[in-house]
């Protein structure tokens, strides 16, 4: 007689040959079932086998991924996307889809069940398995099922597997020219007070006639001169071209970042970047701006633009002015800034533009109010991956 090892390789290599009928594979788990018996009836420790009734599947993943990019072939890992396994409907699915251009018919993938239970993969025609195995690639342009049957064969438990792939390119722009032709406008302002520059959470921010930030607190009428740091220079404040924004701080409650750069009459290098941390919690610390320290010849310094406009957006914070041909990106709260592949509106006038606004929403939408001093243009724009569910 075989030994149960051997019997167990040569049933292995029989699954993983060929396609099992559905109906068949009963029969051979009875007979798997059966094999374990005679061996648990040999009576020594090294041979007991404990059955168990579970037909679970405990993880899923992707491992191999082939992506076409313009007929250009790129394989790489899956390990970074993560499949839900839902309990209750068996359904599991990813909610961050793979990329566009992703070979859905022939992806790579593992999964681990409980108590070493069987799987297998039933056909698109739901007539026929076929023994999983991580080395096969499988296609998942509709979902698929998988069938797991628990060590002991009785009953089976089936899973549905959807793999979600973008069908768009997530940087892509997707414009619309707007017929309002409502423009933004600042508060009202002092007398003493020049340049609306924006507002954080708690707090609203203003130049005076004498270049000095002034602040007005949440909940307070009167507008009072801002802190800087100790050994600031008050002469590279920006006080041309100046733009402000403010985003909620990563990993710090009631925490805002706020960034203003712009022109200093005293440096024509380089546009002069300050920041403050706002920490609007009850029992807050004393807030004050900052110069982001950079020397005039460091590499990624924000350039001098003119109509200087600053956003959040897509994790960094995006520069534009000039010509508006070239956006620059800061991905590290405003310390280096390099050029960005931002896509304009395919007919945007860059001739004639003498002031630009530029603004986001809730809804990850990019407003641009474009005013040529004749004529005025609105566009909406957002990034396709701004809007993904998956």
């Amino acid at each position: 007689m075989l030994k149960f090892r051997e019997m167990c390789v040569n049933l292995h290599g029989i699954l993983e040959s060929k396609p099992i009928f559905m109906k068949h594979i009963t029969t051979i788990y009875l007979f798997l079932a059966m094999l374990l018996a005679m061996v648990s009836c040999q009576g020594t420790t090294d041979n007991t086998v404990t059955l168990y009734d579970d037909a679970i599947i405990t993880s899923f993943s992707v491992t191999s991924i082939d992506c076409y990019v313009d007929g250009e072939k790129t394989t790489y890992s899956g390990s970074g996307y993560k499949f839900n396994i839902d309990p209750i409907s068996h359904q599991i699915y990813n909610t961050d889809s793979l990329p566009m251009g992703t070979d859905i018919e022939h992806i790579r993938c593992t999964l681990k069940t409980m108590n070493n239970g069987m799987a297998w993969l039933v056909s698109k025609d739901g007539e026929m398995m076929t023994y999983f195995s991580a080395t096969d690639t499988i296609d998942f342009s509709t979902p698929r099922i998988f069938r797991i049957y628990p060590s002991r064969g009785q009953g089976y438990t089936e899973y549905t597997v959807k793999v979600n792939v973008h069908q768009e390119d997530g940087d892509d722009m997707k414009w619309t020219r707007m017929m309002e032709e409502s423009f933004p406008t600042d508060p009202t302002l002092p007398a003493d007070l020049k340049k609306y520059l924006g507002k954080s959470t708690s707090e609203e921010y203003a130049l005076s006639t004498n270049d000095r930030i002034m602040v007005k607190k949440k909940g307070q009428t009167a507008w009072e001169e801002d802190f800087i740091g100790e050994g600031c220079d008050y002469a590279l404040i920006p006080t041309q071209n100046v733009s402000l924004v403010s985003y909620p701080l990563l990993y710090s409650d009631s925490t805002d970042y706020v960034l203003m750069a712009g022109t200093s009459l005293n440096n024509d290098k380089r546009a002069m970047v300050w920041r403050k941390i706002v920490d609007y919690s009850q029992f807050s610390y004393l807030n004050q701006w900052i110069l982001i320290e950079r020397e005039d010849n460091d590499k990624y310094n924000l350039p001098l633009l003119t109509n200087l406009n600053l956003i959040y957006y897509d994790d960094g914070i995006l520069a534009f002015g000039g010509d508006y041909k070239t956006v620059y990106k800061s991905r590290d709260n405003g310390i280096t800034w390099k050029p960005y592949a931002f896509i304009m509106p395919y007919d945007f006038k860059y001739e004639g533009l003498e002031k630009v606004i530029v603004k986001t929403d809730d809804d990850f939408f990019i407003w641009m109010y474009c005013d040529y001093g004749t004529s005025k243009e609105i566009w909406r724009g957002r990034m396709n991956k701004m809007a993904w569910e998956y």
